[in-house]
């Protein structure tokens, strides 16, 4: 699987992200490998007209081998 850049990919998710009243889905691609540690995820969302309406994160990750 390649993504957009034709980068390999191990696989996407799909989580919703929630703010106010407002949810919108989120891709996520997973590389097929990354440096073991700990990681701080941050998200954004945006309206339809490119206002940043809400900053979510850090959400710590870890990979592991």
């Amino acid at each position: 699987m390649l993504n957009s850049a034709g980068y390999p990919l191990a696989g996407t998710a799909l989580l919703k992200l929630g703010y106010d009243s407002v949810t919108a889905p989120v891709w996520i691609s997973i590389p097929p490998k990354a440096e073991t540690g700990n990681y701080s995820l941050y998200a954004d969302v945006y309206d339809t007209d490119w206002n940043k309406i809400a900053d979510i994160g850090p959400e710590a990750v870890t990979v592991t081998a």
